[in-house]
């Protein structure tokens, strides 16, 4: 095997692991369906994406960087994000992206598939074995290299809806949603409550919310086993938390802080810790639901009809 060889890991839900050359690695920070992060050598860098799952924006304590597209999904910007377009792998090199986890590479440049759909001509992939989403990448996307089984741009990732459905308004609390186009007075004054916060517990933490979440994933801290149901409440926190961590990194970035005391940073690297430290409890929870389904299909195998 060439020493240059990138090795590339995937889940039911996309691309989670490159491993370059070396001990190298980047590492994909999902819930409720779409990326939420970039985890490169000790440093997270998040994504701001649209709902097709584009990354529109690379953050990171070091670094930041806006992407463009065509409408075939073509650009020409020079960043570290590993996911681009529809929140699919870009190559380096080619610029091409490997749909289908690895099948069949597309070239947002030439707007068409670079080898033939295996299901063309006469099947589900159409007459024109080379076509992208049918000649229509406003309104659909190919996550999976045939033509014949793209979806319609309706949801993150156009097959599933988020699991967690937003709080009514009467059980919002102030200041509980920021948006990019709140103030930064506002964000600032969002940004002092997080920063006194005190301790390490998640319901003081994630209070600001009003959903009860932080109670919650303390709770979840001190288990060991979990069932399917858990997993939603602890991806809306990991996906609600990401969203105000981009919001503040924003915020800093437009208006930079002038000093370590700034209550944005403060506040913005204690939801950084956060949001890594409710992954990790998250892959946790997944894998002891992966291990309880494999037992109870062993204990329990089908009954042959």
């Amino acid at each position: 095997m060439s020493t240059s060889q990138q090795l590339y890991f995937y889940s039911p839900e996309g691309l989670r692991l490159v491993k370059y050359p070396g001990t190298k690695t980047s590492t994909l920070l999902r819930a409720a369906g779409q990326a939420l992060a970039q985890y490169d050598e000790g440093q997270v860098a998040f994504y701001a994406t649209d709902m097709q799952g584009s990354v529109l924006r690379f953050l990171r304590r070091d670094v930041s960087c806006s992407v463009q597209y065509t409408v075939y999904g073509h650009d020409d910007k020079l960043c570290a994000s590993v996911l681009r377009f529809n929140g699919q792998r870009k190559e380096a090199l080619s610029t091409h992206y490997i749909l289908g986890d690895g099948y069949r590479a597309f070239s947002s440049f030439l707007m068409r598939f670079n080898a033939p759909d295996s299901f063309s001509p006469f099947g589900a992939g159409g007459i024109n074995p080379y076509c992208y989403c049918g000649g229509n990448p406003v309104d659909r996307i190919d996550p999976t290299g045939h033509v014949g089984e793209a979806v319609v741009k309706n949801t993150p990732r156009g097959d599933r809806s988020p699991t967690i459905s937003p709080p009514r308004p009467s059980e919002q609390k102030p200041g509980s949603h920021l948006r990019p186009t709140l103030k930064s007075a506002k964000i600032r004054e969002f940004a002092e409550g997080i920063s006194n916060v005190q301790g390490d517990k998640f319901a003081d933490l994630l209070a600001y919310q009003g959903r009860g979440t932080g109670a919650w994933i303390d709770e979840f801290n001190t288990r060991t086993k979990f069932v399917k149901g858990d997993l939603p409440v602890v991806e809306g926190a990991q996906s609600s938390t990401h969203r105000d961590v981009v919001f503040l990194y924003n915020d800093l970035v437009k208006y930079p802080a002038q000093s370590k005391a700034d209550s944005r940073s403060i506040a913005a690297y204690k939801l950084l810790e956060a949001f890594e430290r409710i992954g990790f409890l998250r892959e946790r929870m997944a894998a002891s639901v992966a291990r309880d389904k494999v037992r109870r299909d062993w204990l329990e195998p089908p009954q042959n009809k």
